[in-house]
């Protein structure tokens, strides 16, 4: 049977990089990975497990793309490829995540059409097989990059051909980082690389500890040949540790200089080891390590992933997209993890949360009062704000006392001290009818046991005439009080 042939027409001008058959590429790999971090991303479950998790949770992010008047014309839930060069941005993301997570730093191909006008695809590159090419002036000093050279193909690429994602790195003033989270990682996971290494060690050779061989006397060299061969059968593995062998016991000391499998018993050590993995790659313990905490500190660890590690990695690849790709074709892209249902329930608990505050914060009779209940919601209030708030209560107070005063006086007599501009006239009768709603509300609850205190919204009675009353109910305990209160509300306010 032949392989499938996908035929290409030959009238048109561009190719899409999907409709390219494999062997049109040339893949750049090496064979199996090699290095250490190749090592300690295939061979510890840890680090393989944590930038796993990076790459797919930034390729889970929600993202829009909009031209360049602004207006959304694609989105990561309803997938068109507008842009035309992205059939599969989630791959993309997902493997620069990988690369900045291994190495710091990552490359795409960026394909042009047939006349070098446009891109028509990108695609990842092996980020160790790529070297920067820098311009230099006539003393040999670096003034800019020149390009990137393939390794091992050979091939040198322009600046327009490639989408370079350099991480900062403090000791680099320009070019690829030389750290990276799995960099970091590198120590803790070399331990735990041998751990294991010793571990399935141990087992191949028959799960017999290092020991070595005594012989007394001076035995000819057959002799030490001949027991070296016999010993190293034993040492081969499982399928020899139980065959039978004679050996002189009187002749042979064994005496064991290894360790074995009760080397591996401190947890301590591995667990250390283990968080420091997570730590260097960014990743919260209860994700990395099932059953690490309890749900809602879980949680929280998912909304710290994403905060701390994942948005800004996405916003990064952004900005180089950004800069390098997508302006450059009219478009922009964008992520929105806000959208995310972990921040939406965020919100929605900080919403509720300070609607309770606002409410305490209403209801709050003295300024000693409002500065517990920050405490209590653990609000951090700032100096102007506390100015405002200091005000609102001594006006309140200031109120409060001249309505007292008023209280002290019988019913229908002037007030020893009338507010400024009084004319003692009637109020409107909107005012007055608002008046009587609250007058009767505050009757209804002294009656009922409860606070004469009641909330009360008007568009009738001026805010500084409902602080006065409001402050004066306070204070009130009988029914009388609080008509006293209401018939003499009205005198001095406009």
């Amino acid at each position: 049977m032949t392989s499938p042939v996908k035929i290409i027409r030959a009238d048109r001008k561009t190719i899409r990089t999907e409709d390219l058959p494999p062997e049109a590429w040339q893949v750049v790999f090496g064979g199996e990975p090699t290095g250490e971090l190749a090592d300690y991303y295939a061979k510890v479950s840890w680090c393989f497990r944590g930038v796993d998790i990076r790459a797919k949770t930034i390729k889970s992010l929600p993202f829009i793309i909009e031209n360049s008047r602004g207006k959304q014309v694609d989105n990561s839930k309803e997938y068109q490829n507008v842009v035309g060069f992205l059939p599969k941005p989630k791959a993309v993301f997902g493997l620069i995540e990988m690369a900045l997570t291994v190495w710091g730093y990552g490359y795409l191909y960026k394909q042009p059409n047939i006349l070098g006008t446009k891109t028509w695809g990108v695609r990842y590159l092996l980020p160790t097989d790529i070297s920067p090419q820098w311009q230099k002036d006539a003393a040999g000093n670096v003034t800019g990059l020149a390009g990137f050279k393939r390794r091992k193909l050979d091939q040198v690429l322009t600046l327009d051909e490639i989408v370079y994602f350099w991480q900062d790195d403090p000791f680099i003033e320009f070019g690829p980082p030389n750290a990276s989270p799995l960099k970091a990682a590198a120590a803790a996971a070399g331990v735990v690389l041998n751990l294991n290494r010793f571990a399935a060690l141990f087992f191949e050779r028959g799960a017999i500890k290092g020991t070595l061989l005594a012989m007394q006397g001076n035995p000819p060299q057959q002799e030490k040949e001949r027991i070296k061969s016999l010993w190293g059968r034993i040492m081969k593995g499982l399928a020899n540790a139980f065959g039978e062998m004679v050996i002189n016991a009187d002749s042979l000391k064994p005496i064991v200089v290894g360790e074995g499998l009760e080397a591996l018993s401190d947890k301590n050590l591995s667990q250390e080891k283990r968080e420091s993995i997570a730590t260097a790659l960014g990743i919260p313990h209860s994700i990395l390590f099932s059953g690490a905490a309890n749900y809602s500190v879980s949680q929280q660890d998912e909304v710290n992933l994403m905060t701390q590690t994942i948005i800004p990695d996405a916003e990064f690849i952004d900005e180089i997209l950004n800069e390098q790709l997508f302006i450059s074709a009219g478009y922009k892209i964008r992520h929105t993890p806000e959208t995310l249902d972990i921040f939406q329930e965020d919100e929605a608990a900080r919403s509720a949360s300070m609607s309770q505050f606002m409410d305490a914060l209403d209801k709050a009779s003295s300024l000693e009062m409002a500065q517990a209940l920050f405490m209590i919601f653990g609000m951090e209030i700032a100096d102007e704000a506390m100015l405002l708030i200091e005000n609102h209560f001594a006006a309140k107070e200031e109120r409060a006392a001249e309505m007292s005063e008023r209280l002290t006086q019988p019913p229908g007599q002037p007030p020893a001290n009338p507010p400024p501009n009084g004319n003692g006239s009637q109020p409107p009768e909107e005012k007055r009818t608002d008046l009587d709603r609250w007058r009767t509300k505050a009757l209804k609850a002294i009656k009922a046991g409860k606070a004469p205190a009641v909330a009360f919204e008007s568009d009738e009675i001026p805010l500084a005439l409902q602080g006065a009353i409001a402050g004066a109910l306070e204070g009130a305990a009988t029914a009388e009080q609080i008509n006293h209160i209401f018939d003499d509300a009205w005198r001095g306010y406009p």
